[in-house]
């Protein structure tokens, strides 16, 4: 009985197993594919794009807390410390606009008296030149005259002394003569009257020879007064033009007076000048100093405020997923920090966005919402 009711139980061939594992599998695949959709659709992620323009692609997004109040701050601090060196500028600049104004003005005083003084130190010149050409003319007409005449009288005494020794046959020649002038040669003619032959009467021509000497003398008294005349015809053409010469000399000296004490007053107007240089460039250098210190704090300050760090892809492409799952986000408000170089200068980009619960949160960062990190100390 026992092997017949064994045998009458029905046998599960291979098929049939193979087709129960297949159909468990199947409804296995579905129940983790749901499961998987279902764990999916519930997760927390930020995704987004970059699309810089023109700027060189991020290869960092930096998630962050708002800084902005800090730079505002920094900015403000900055300011603070920077103002009293730009009021210092500012009053420089001010001092250094009215001095140079003070300083040009003298200068073109200065200039004009000597433009003044030269003029005067010309007509000066011009008059004396012209007193002093009128004095050589009359010398030259009157004067060289009054010479001729002179030169001519000495020439016939000379000649008269000559042809008398010869008419009376005393032995007188010229190189008797030790100097050609009238007393010369009547001196010579009475020494040789020591020789003269006996028919000379001595007394005679001894007299004649004084005659001459008077009428020389004679002669050279008259050209004495001549000369005196024409001298004091001289000093009355320079007298003419003194008065005027007096003035211009006075002028030149009143101009020199001047130009002296104009002078002296450039060097307060210089040292003021130079004063005011120095202390804008000081003030300068500090404002400068400032701003640098505030540069660098300002490009150190939102790495000082990163909370994490998510890669960009080449194409600008970025993920942060499983958030659900990192108790440090929670939903709420949070900030995404873009940081890109070009020539030198940095560009940032600060966006807002939101973590809501088992959900994806797009972000796309354009061209425009990157501004040069230099605008932010513009005004300081």
């Amino acid at each position: 009985m026992l092997a017949e009711e064994k045998a009458s139980k029905p046998k599960i061939g291979r098929g049939v197993w193979l087709a129960i594992f297949a159909r468990v599998f199947f409804y296995s695949a579905v129940g983790a594919t749901g499961f998987g959709t279902y764990y999916s659709l519930r997760e927390t992620q930020v995704e987004g794009q970059i699309l810089p323009g023109k700027l060189p692609m991020p290869t960092k997004a930096y998630v962050v807390y708002d800084f902005s109040g800090d730079v505002r701050a920094l900015w403000r601090d900055c300011g603070s410390s920077v103002e009293p060196y730009r009021q210092t500028v500012r009053n420089c600049e001010n001092n250094l606009q009215r001095v140079r104004s003070d300083l040009v003005a003298q200068q073109e005083r200065v200039r004009l008296l000597k433009e003044q003084l030269h003029a005067a130190e010309e007509e000066l010149k011009s008059t004396g030149k012209e007193a002093e050409e009128k004095g050589k003319e009359l010398w030259a007409t009157e004067g060289a005259a009054l010479e001729k005449e002179y030169d001519a009288m000495v020439a016939h005494i000379e000649s008269n002394f000559l042809e008398r020794s010869k008419q009376i046959g005393l032995p007188l020649s010229e190189k008797d003569v030790a100097i050609r002038a009238p007393e010369a040669w009547a001196n010579a003619f009475e020494v040789a009257l020591y020789s003269a032959p006996p028919s000379v009467n001595v007394t005679e021509e001894r007299k004649w020879a004084e005659e001459g000497l008077k009428i020389w003398h004679q002669f050279q008294s008259d050209y004495e007064k001549k000369q005196q005349a024409l001298k004091k015809k001289t000093e009355e053409l320079q007298a003419q033009v003194a008065p005027k010469v007096t003035e211009m000399r006075n002028q030149i000296s009143l101009l020199e007076g001047r130009i002296t004490d104009s002078e002296e007053e450039l060097l307060p107007l210089q040292q003021e000048l130079a004063m005011n240089q120095n202390e804008l460039s000081a003030a300068t250098a500090q404002a400068e100093a400032a701003r640098a210190t505030f540069q660098k704090q300002l490009l150190q300050l939102p790495r000082h405020s990163i909370l994490t760090t998510i890669p960009v892809a080449s194409d600008g492409h970025f993920e942060w997923r499983r958030l659900e799952q990192n108790g440090r986000f929670q939903s709420g408000h949070y900030f995404l920090w873009l940081v890109t170089e070009e020539g030198g200068q940095e560009y940032w980009s600060l966006f807002p966005f939101s973590i809501a619960p088992y959900a994806k949160t797009e972000i796309i960062v354009r061209a425009d919402s990157f501004l040069p990190v230099h605008l932010l100390w513009q005004g300081l």
